[in-house]
């Protein structure tokens, strides 16, 4: 039995030949994940049959993907901590002739946006997708000048785009449920510094599964004295160190898959270019207390 037949053999699509295609599919997707899926397929009927399991109307997201993060929980409880790594990616889908789109973080790009929650081990082997989300950028909250003249930053974190985070973390703590024996630690970036999910993370039960987390700081958060000048008074744990790409190669890549001519960021003038670094990192920890912020405040 292969991975794919091993996923998805509790899957019900109400016809077990769209099981076996959906298992095909995947098949040829893995093999050849950053292809088109004319070329991964194998032929003209592959690529056909693909595309009418797609447009079938009894194939959906959830039932895709249900099987999968079934077996998804299966692997978690196998280990002992799980790092659960949330992140959000584009999909743009800019010329294509396609309803339903929004504004990416260029007013000229057309598409969505994918909220992912990843699990791995320590030692970074993928056990599978254990949360997502889809979301469309609103064209009447687009750029931050209209968010506050509407007074967006405002508005629940419930009406919010920064809200997917939460309900991603959210969702983590009734998996922890379901797998009491297993540690799982959250990890998310600086757009996850927001006051709702600490508060949430923070009134978890003591006595049931808790979800740890790490999160990037962005606001310099008040409580008792300054939530940096805090960390900066812990005792080191310990460093690590890492590579950074040069500013003239990464911003060489960005401008490269920019499909949008007219806003296009411009390209610099010739100079030196830039060495890669290896800058060191400490690790420190502590537990301080944060005040809710003010009204229209992350």
């Amino acid at each position: 039995m292969s991975w794919a037949d091993s996923e998805f053999q509790d899957a019900s699509f109400g016809d077990d030949r769209l099981r076996q295609r959906a298992i095909r599919v995947c098949e040829r997707l893995a093999e050849h994940p950053s292809e088109s899926i004319p070329v991964a397929c194998c032929g003209r009927a592959e690529v056909e049959a693909a595309y009418r399991f797609f447009s079938n109307d009894k194939v959906t997201a959830a039932r895709v993907l249900g099987p999968h993060h079934d077996a998804s929980l299966r692997r978690l409880a196998a280990h002992p901590v799980v790092l659960c790594v949330q992140d959000t990616t584009e999909l743009d889908y800019t010329g294509k002739q396609t309803a339903g789109l929004g504004p990416l973080n260029y007013a000229a790009t057309n598409g969505l946006y994918l909220h992912v929650t990843t699990a791995l081990t320590p030692q970074r082997q993928a056990l599978g997708i254990v949360a997502q989300e889809f979301f469309v950028h609103d064209r009447a909250c687009f750029g931050q000048a209209t968010k506050k003249a509407i007074g967006y930053y405002a508005r629940p974190i419930d009406e919010k785009e920064s809200g997917r985070w939460l309900r991603a973390f959210e969702s983590l703590c009734e998996i922890a449920g379901l797998v009491p024996e297993t540690r799982l630690i959250c990890l998310c970036d600086c757009e996850a510094d927001i006051y709702e999910l600490l508060a949430t993370a923070a009134k978890q039960a003591a006595d049931q599964p808790r979800v740890e987390y790490v999160i990037r700081s962005q606001f310099d958060r008040t409580g008792e004295g300054s939530l940096r000048a805090f960390v900066q008074q812990q005792p080191v744990l310990g460093e690590i160190d890492f590579q950074v790409t040069p500013t003239r190669v990464w911003f060489a890549k960005r401008c490269g898959w920019r499909r949008s001519a007219s806003r296009r960021p411009r390209a610099r003038k010739a100079g030196p270019a830039a060495s890669a670094r290896q800058p060191s990192s400490s690790r420190k920890a502590g537990r301080p207390r944060v005040r809710r912020p003010w009204s229209g405040c992350c």
